[in-house]
């Protein structure tokens, strides 16, 4: 079990190929002798007791776990839990730091997972974008996510980088985040995450109580043309139609939702006020998304409800190397020598990164000419539009306050070089290397030097403390942050301010960031675990939320200072009912919910529909592909592609044994009749005399006999609509649809209504919808929506 095996069959491997090489030469005992093979009952007991005295001193484990696995060059610092410090473990290796510093100085991105392991902590993800993908560069674990330690572990980051000065951070709508990263970076500009601000809109409109439920989609529009406004005249002009729609002056909610939680804050999600600070397009923390789900199903899937010690061990030792490993061998791909570039590649786009030179070589075929570009001096250029020649896109090459850029949407929204910069490259002389250096070097454009053969050293002093080995409180002075006097040194913060409910608490009482008790903390045994009242919490929840939306109309000052002093006593109150072992939070579980047996329904009423899986997807793109998933797409084949007999003849899955038994019976089939175009042989004329099923050769030909009969009334079109795809009808149409391969059902236009006759199923499934929504497109409203009425009616069998 501390090489990594976690199940039962794993270790009877194991102990098979043991007791093999034990017993090499020689007769093998039975298998019966338990001596030898154990049962898996006996495995499952060890594990157990293995597992047992790994955990039962999680944090002295752990900080074993640190002072053998970290090398000279990497840090850390450790706090362990007692009942006068919180827990609080930071680390980064020498390869971090450096990326920390090669990439950090655009944006970062922060974000915490939880559920990694048995306690109730929060695992941070220091991130950055590289040249070839997204990577970690740091990690830390607090014991709460409040301002306060979230602080304090950055603090402590940046210590370890005194060259870091990122100019932007990336996170989700956390306020201890928020005031935290101010706090340490006071210059730095801290941004929301779109896909985090979309799902919070969703959530609270489609919300019934809040009163807009019935037009989620005029509402979304609305907003997410505010946010989207990439000048400040666009962004006043939006905010005004937005507060004259009806529904804005309808609906009080809304404002007060809206004004004090998203327009107070503008600064962090509106375009225009993001556009100027980037110099790289990252709107999303999609990147420290992926690590995390790289991490729990990648490495964590056999570590449920592990050790804080078995969780750090998988990080050193498996996902943090992997991560370094997969950065170096994108990069060495990229490079001129691993692979020969095409002649059609510019000299410019050697040894770059693949995505920077399949981005731009996408962009160099166009149809732009030189007489298309009007030169404007001083690096700029006024390039005409393909699609809208009495348009003009200025393309600039940049300068040292402010970089270069495109007036067009594809350089807004990636950050690169765009069609009419690249038409620039190739029509004037003015080339990639005029641009400014501030954009033209950056990192994420160049192949890292040092991992493709010219690495260098880094031999900086370790920083690890409060590492414990026989006394949980004996702490390594050298480069430690908190010695065993409890005096601090240049990594205290005292000096930083908590900006949320615990800060202020928590310095007052602690006084450093890693101060410990002179004498030995006893730590607290692993309680029973206890499943998770959930409607309790949902209530709390409920509670919690409009105390919070009531916070934002209170403007007494003493008021909301007298809140604050009850809600950290009430916090306080809430940390000693939390269960804990040594003095960590325990995660509950949450109670499993019983599975359904799913009831199959009869044959004749056909197989039930896959259920498609909800995609936790937010924004227009996500709402495009909700919108038209499952579309019947016709295909556009000719109707001669078949003969005459094949094309009637053509099944479409409802043959039923009678009719198969009569088609062996009679191999050499004759024609019985003839109705238009549309042969019926004997094996048909068989069908209708012995009740079976019909198919598509009998519904034709009735569909023609009616057309004699009402020649007025416009529809009844091949029912294989896979290789004659319907037309959408204007007028008065009748047609009968073949439905689920087994069976059939009649719709009509008559007198402007849709109606369908089923008799056989009570709603309409998908492949009707699709074919309803083909043949009367026509009907649909402004929303493409199609209304139909349902008429169920008696099923007549064998009837004449």
């Amino acid at each position: 079990m501390k090489a990594g095996a976690r199940q039962v069959t794993e270790i009877q491997r194991h102990l098979k190929y043991f007791v093999q090489d034990l017993f090499q030469g020689k007769l093998l005992p039975d298998f019966s002798e338990r001596q030898w093979f154990p049962s898996d009952e006996d495995v499952r007991n060890v594990m157990k007791g293995v597992k047992a005295n790994l955990t039962r001193n999680d944090q002295e484990n752990l900080a074993d776990l640190l002072a053998s696995t970290i090398k000279a060059d990497d840090k850390y610092f450790y706090q362990p839990s007692t009942d006068t410090e919180n827990f609080l473990l930071c680390i980064q290796t020498a390869w971090q730091r450096r990326l920390l510093k090669c990439y950090g100085g655009e944006m970062v991105l922060l974000d915490a997972t939880y559920r990694t392991s048995k306690y109730a902590l929060p695992l941070f993800f220091l991130t950055v974008r590289t040249n070839v993908c997204y990577a970690v560069v740091a990690i830390f674990i607090p014991q709460a996510e409040d301002s306060f330690s979230v602080g304090r572990a950055l603090k402590i980051i940046h210590e370890w980088n005194p060259e870091w000065k990122p100019s932007s951070f990336l996170v989700d709508y956390c306020a201890a985040e928020i005031n935290a990263i101010e706090n340490i970076f006071s210059d730095c500009q801290v941004f929301l995450c779109d896909f985090h601000r979309e799902k919070a809109w969703f959530e609270w409109v489609r919300k019934a109580e809040h009163g807009v439920a019935h037009c989620v989609d005029e509402v979304l529009t609305m907003l997410r043309r505010v946010a989207e406004s990439h000048t400040l005249g666009m962004y006043q002009q939006n905010i005004e139609k937005v507060k004259q729609s009806e529904i804005w002056q309808s609906n009080g909610k809304l404002r007060d939702w809206f004004e004090s939680r998203w327009i107070s804050i503008k600064e962090r999600w509106v375009k225009c006020f993001r556009n100027e600070y980037l110099k790289v397009a990252i709107n999303t923390n999609n990147g420290v998304e992926r690590q995390n789900k790289w991490l729990k199903e990648s490495y964590l899937a056999g570590y449920r409800n592990c050790s804080i010690r078995d969780l750090i061990e998988v990080l050193l030792t498996r996902f943090l190397p992997k991560t370094y490993q997969k950065y170096c061998e994108l990069n060495i791909r990229s490079l001129s020598t691993y692979r020969s570039y095409s002649s059609d590649v510019p000299t410019f786009l050697h040894d770059r990164p693949k995505y920077f030179v399949s981005h731009v070589m996408k962009r160099m075929s166009s149809n732009i000419e030189r007489s298309d570009i009007r030169e404007g001096g001083n690096g700029l250029f006024h390039v005409r539009s393909e699609i809208t020649p009495a348009n003009e896109y200025k393309v600039w090459f940049g300068s040292a306050v402010k970089a270069p850029f495109c007036e067009c949407m594809d350089w807004r929204k990636s950050k690169l070089p765009c069609k009419h910069m690249c038409a620039v490259f190739l029509l004037t002389d003015w080339k990639w290397d005029d641009l400014h250096p501030n954009y033209r070097d950056l990192p994420i454009f160049n192949i890292d030097s040092e991992v493709c053969g010219h690495t260098k050293t880094i031999s900086t002093e370790n920083i690890h403390v409060a590492s414990k080995t026989n006394d949980v409180n004996k702490v390594d002075r050298e480069g430690a942050i908190a010695n065993s006097d409890g005096n601090s040194n240049e990594s205290s913060t005292d000096d930083l301010d908590g900006g949320g409910v615990l800060g202020s608490e928590n310095e007052a009482e602690n006084g450093s960031s890693a101060s410990t008790p002179s004498t030995p903390q006893k730590m607290v045994q692993l309680p029973l675990r206890r499943a998770l009242n959930q409607r309790a919490v949902d209530r709390c929840e409920i509670q919690m939320k409009c105390l919070r939306d009531l916070i934002y109309q209170v403007t007494d000052v003493d008021f909301l200072h007298e809140i604050e002093k009850k809600l950290c006593t009430l916090k306080e109150e809430c940390s000693q009912k939390v269960p804990s072992s040594n003095n960590l939070p325990v995660r509950q579980l949450t109670p499993k919910k019983l599975k359904r047996k799913l009831v199959m329904p009869s044959t004749r009423a056909g197989l039930p529909l896959y259920k498609r899986r909800k995609v936790k997807r937010f924004g227009v793109l996500a709402d495009i592909k909700k919108k038209y998933v499952d579309v019947n797409v016709p295909v556009q084949t000719a109707k001669t592609c078949f003969p005459e007999k094949d094309c009637d003849r053509k099944k479409t899955g409802n043959t039923t044994k009678g009719q198969k038994r009569a088609i062996e019976k009679n191999s050499t089939t004759e024609a019985w009749t003839k109705v238009d175009d549309i042969t019926l042989y004997t094996t048909d004329q068989q069908v209708l005399m012995e009740g079976s099923w019909l198919n598509d050769n009998h519904i034709n030909a009735a569909q023609r006999l009616v057309k004699k009969a009402f020649p007025h009334v416009d529809g009844l079109q091949n029912t294989l609509t896979e290789a004659i795809p319907l037309t959408p009808q204007k007028g008065e149409s009748l047609q009968i649809h073949h439905v689920n391969g087994n069976h059939w059902a009649v719709s009509s236009s008559i007198g402007n209504q849709i109606t369908v006759y089923e008799s056989l199923h009570s709603s309409i499934g998908l492949n009707f919808r699709q074919q309803l929504t083909k043949l009367y497109s026509n009907y649909a409203d402004k929303d493409d929506c199609v209304t139909v009425q349902l008429v169920t009616s008696m099923q007549y069998h064998h009837s004449q």
